[in-house]
């Protein structure tokens, strides 16, 4: 039996009830990441709430990735009950062609968005590790790091024009043409996405195998960062392989499953999150009950100054 055979059998039904599932999930997942955020990283701390506290990059990039991953499960939704309509009933969906071009605009938009904030938040939680692993390649990665954001963008433009192309009548050989382009966007988006993510993968496991043999518990921030660092990573590689396949045979299906892919992806990051605050909160603890035998002012210092660099570490 053939792949193509296989998710054939795939009821279109499935197409609808796996995103909306999902999109209770990352409703919940967005609660609470709202929630960990508020009590870790104002009230907890005694930090006043305000935009400059809780907007850091690490917060921006998983609120983007969750937003997005939600903005995709709706317009699959609304693409694939369309879709349903015309597979079920003798009725057709009279707004059809503008379903499909609208959705495949929003879908496009929604996989660049996470993909921009994907790279980013990865980078970002690497970055210190790269530097000690891997010296020379984090200054290089440091360099070209601001050029990622505007090379995976590129892909929105070529996909735009073959969207608007279903309501328009183009003749078959400039379809092609920019089914090419959009094709060469794409390859190009999955070659940088990849590249990284070897990059931040070859990082995480030596991060895992240094933590291992050193045995220093000062690493578990870096171990907690690591290990969840290897998921996202693995989960990219079948992200990748989905696209694949959707390209090479036709099957529909795997943008459903790259959607699930993706809210695997929102789930062990924001678990990822709530680990690393945890640590944030024993590692508070701890100087606290340094402050109850220490001379005065001695620890109560060290706590004031390590709040925001425990922000930006563990936030």
């Amino acid at each position: 039996m053939s792949i193509v055979s296989i998710f054939a059998q795939i009821s279109w039904q499935s197409y609808v009830i796996i995103p909306s599932v999902l999109l209770v999930v990352m409703f919940a997942a967005l609660i609470v990441f709202a929630i960990m955020v508020l009590r870790y990283e104002t009230f907890l701390i005694g930090i006043p709430w305000s935009y400059k506290s809780l907007a850091t990059t690490f917060n921006i990039s998983l609120l983007v990735m969750i937003l997005s991953t939600m903005i995709l499960y709706i317009v699959n939704i609304i693409l694939y009950t369309c879709i349903l309509q015309i597979y079920t009933t003798v009725a057709s969906c009279p707004t059809f062609e503008d379903t499909v071009k609208y959705t495949g605009m929003s879908q496009i938009l929604c996989y660049t968005a996470y993909e921009i904030a994907y790279l980013n938040y990865t980078y970002k939680r690497t970055i210190a590790m790269m530097k000690r692993s891997f010296p020379k390649l984090s200054a290089w990665l440091k360099r070209i790091m601001p050029f990622v954001p505007f090379l995976i963008g590129i892909q929105i433009i070529p996909d735009f024009c073959l969207d608007n192309m279903v309501t328009t009548s183009t003749s078959p050989e400039t379809i092609q043409i920019v089914e090419s382009i959009t094709f060469a966007a794409l390859g190009l988006t999955g070659v940088i996405t990849i590249s990284l993510d070897v990059v931040f993968l070859a990082t995480f496991i030596v991060q895992v195998r240094k933590t291992h043999s050193d045995g220093d518990r000062a690493e578990e921030k870096f171990m907690v960062i690591a290990t969840h660092g290897i998921g996202i990573v693995t989960v990219s590689f079948f992200v990748f392989a989905a696209y694949v396949i959707e390209w090479a045979y036709g099957i529909y299906f795997m943008q459903t499953l790259n959607s699930v892919f993706f809210g695997i992806s929102v789930l062990i990051l924001v678990n990822m999150k709530v680990v690393l605050y945890r640590l944030k909160m024993k590692r508070n603890d701890t100087m606290q009950a340094y402050a109850l035998i220490l001379p005065g002012g001695v620890c109560e210092t060290a706590i004031d100054s390590s709040r925001t660099t425990q922000q930006t570490a563990f936030g």
